[in-house]
């Protein structure tokens, strides 16, 4: 579904229509009252972005929002990144991109309401999702009994990151947290946390395999072989059957999640 847009204080606010009465009711009819606007930290990993709730005041009640602001990012990380070949960082703007594009393409995630920009700054409004649990907390809940409904949540992922990647699309943080699944929708699979999300012409496979592994590496806990072999099946249908039975392929995602996990024990050590 193409989400309608439109431009107000001189194109530096951007709005889903849907929104707009809601956002002028709430005194936000400019970029920089959007960003200033009321809300509480909620994640802030890196310096650059962070994450915080809101409450704007609807015709029937409170509508809970989460704002992302980026600041700019300092010209030695941006040298950084291009002498090592990796994609530009990223702002409002590009996950409010990404966004669209999920909603074009029938794909669960959050539901866009503006993106501004604010001189070097920029922002993106999001309505909350409702009515969800993180896959990572109910895969480590279930026990036996639970088989039906986690393989009927293994196919919805598979599907979701099939067709995603089908679309030369890559999440960069395809990490089980990211997953949220609606028991009220049949456990339908949202995917959030867009802003590195790289979409290309003719996306390289090395992005997929950075997807596919961070999957491996945050699930391994909590599947079988046979979980596994389920997702690709079902991931391979959209991709295309030819990739089911390259072994190079899945001896890279192999091989890339286990450099994650070494990567995380260190990191565990170097905590204590």
């Amino acid at each position: 579904m193409k989400i309608e847009v439109e431009e107000l204080d001189r194109g530096n606010l951007i709005v889903n229509k849907k929104f707009t009465e809601l956002l002028s009711a709430n005194g936000l009819d400019t970029a920089q009252k959007l960003f200033e606007m009321d809300s509480d930290t909620v994640k802030a990993i890196v310096k650059e972005r962070g994450t915080s709730r809101g409450i704007l005041k609807g015709e029937n009640g409170d509508v809970e929002v989460f704002i992302k602001r980026y600041s700019s990012v300092p010209f030695k990380e941006k040298l950084k990144l291009k002498l090592f070949f990796k994609p530009p960082t990223a702002d409002a703007f590009d996950e409010w991109n990404a966004i669209l594009k999920f909603h074009e393409n029938q794909l669960n995630t959050m539901t866009p309401i503006a993106v501004a920009r604010v001189e070097d700054k920029t922002c993106n409004l999001t309505l909350g999702i409702q009515d969800y649990v993180r896959a990572s907390d109910l895969f480590a809940s279930f026990t036996e009994n639970d088989s039906n409904r986690k393989n009927n949540i293994i196919k919805n992922i598979a599907e979701l990151c099939g067709k995603l990647h089908s679309l030369n699309m890559a999440h960069q943080d395809l990490y089980l947290v990211h997953f949220f699944v609606k028991e009220n929708e049949n456990d339908s699979v949202y995917l959030i946390d867009l802003q590195r999300t790289l979409i290309q012409n003719k996306i390289g496979r090395r992005w997929h395999v950075k997807d596919l592994a961070q999957l491996l590496f945050s699930a391994a806990p909590y599947i079988s072989n046979e979980e596994i072999n389920l997702f690709w099946e079902i991931y391979t249908e959209f991709v295309g059957k030819e990739l089911r039975n390259d072994k190079k392929f899945i001896n890279d995602v192999k091989a890339k999640a286990d450099r994650i996990t070494k990567r995380d024990k260190r990191k565990a050590l170097l905590k204590k």
